[in-house]
């Protein structure tokens, strides 16, 4: 999604850094808009003294608008904090539908 802008509205319920997390994440760039459903595991153990925080779940698309209207998807997600405001995440599935190929 090259030259979109991303907001990622979540919550957790962590207990001692593990817990459920779900919220949505929302891709934009002008009318073009994707809202995601994510609903997945955060996981924290301890690696050389400093918490080490991972998390995994499945997304779906909820709605898209624009050139993102009609799509839909589905798949996995997983990731990990590179540092306490930071991190990385690997998403892996499928979409389809939509009125064009905006968001490849």
């Amino acid at each position: 999604m090259d030259g979109f802008s991303v907001v990622v509205r979540e919550i957790a319920d962590l207990r001692q850094g593990n817990g459920p997390q779900q919220g949505y994440v929302i891709y934009s760039k002008g009318s073009d808009q994707l809202v995601v459903r994510i609903d997945g595991m955060v996981t924290t153990t301890m690696k050389d003294d400093r918490p080490n925080t991972i998390f995994e779940g499945k997304y779906e698309f909820v709605s898209g608008t624009g050139a993102l209207a009609g799509n839909e998807g589905e798949g996995t997600y997983s990731g990990y904090f590179k540092s306490e405001d930071d991190y990385h995440v690997d998403w892996e599935g499928m979409r389809w539908g939509g009125k064009d190929k905006a968001a490849e």
